[in-house]
């Protein structure tokens, strides 16, 4: 019988759960938003990565001619979080790859933590910063179990306004950290005010202030 230590199985927990993850992506919005995601694991292409939709693989010569997922207004989409390599879901108004300007819900993972964030770094096109969704109300967060972290909380960008829980700039402190163990995690756009205000977020979170944070 194979034997493992206790920091072994803890770890093959670990995996099996993030494995089994989603993110799923929530358009509140009254029209399509795009989406692509870039892993250099998933597209077999270790240390290069390319924004790809739903067909993994390769990337082609011309990564901007793959199709994103589309999510109508008024519907979700919900991808696998990958449990290797750190990964960028960009969602984007306008389907537009070859200059992107995209919203990112960013990840990476250690056998002890999941570490995840909002970037509008690339929101007005490649390093310039800015947010497709400004005139949007967009809130990030998880539905999985967060047991007494502090870390792992929700990111809210309010219409209108500079989003202070997102990435403006490389050196800002805009990391969130949650439980190895944490499951999905949904990002919605075009909350409605109401919604925005007084949405009923997991009981974990009742009582806290979103801020943005790093471990």
């Amino acid at each position: 019988m194979r034997s493992y230590t206790a920091q072994a199985l803890a770890l093959l927990v670990a995996s099996a759960s993030v494995a089994n993850a989603r993110i799923t992506i929530k358009n509140s919005c009254s029209y399509p938003v795009y989406v692509k995601e870039s892993n250099a694991i998933i597209n077999q292409q270790p240390g290069f990565a390319c924004d790809m939709g739903p067909n993994k693989g390769p990337c082609p010569a011309q990564a901007t001619m793959t199709e994103p997922w589309t999510v109508q207004g008024g519907s979700s989409t919900s991808l696998e979080i990958h449990p290797k390599g750190a990964t960028s879901v960009k969602i984007s108004k306008d389907n537009d790859w070859i200059t992107p300007k995209v919203t990112q819900f960013e990840y990476n993972q250690d056998p002890d933590k999941f570490w995840w964030d909002v970037s509008d770094i690339d929101g007005d096109g490649r390093a310039r910063a800015g947010s497709p969704f400004f005139s949007e109300n967009v809130m990030a967060w998880t539905d999985g179990d967060v047991g007494d972290s502090k870390t792992c909380i929700p990111v809210k960008c309010k219409k209108n306004e500079m989003c202070k829980d997102a990435y403006q700039f490389p050196d800002q402190k805009a990391t969130h950290s949650c439980p190895a163990h944490t499951n999905d995690f949904t990002m919605e756009f075009c909350v409605s005010d109401a919604d925005f205000d007084a949405k009923q977020l997991p009981q974990a979170f009742v009582g806290r202030r979103s801020v943005s944070f790093v471990a």
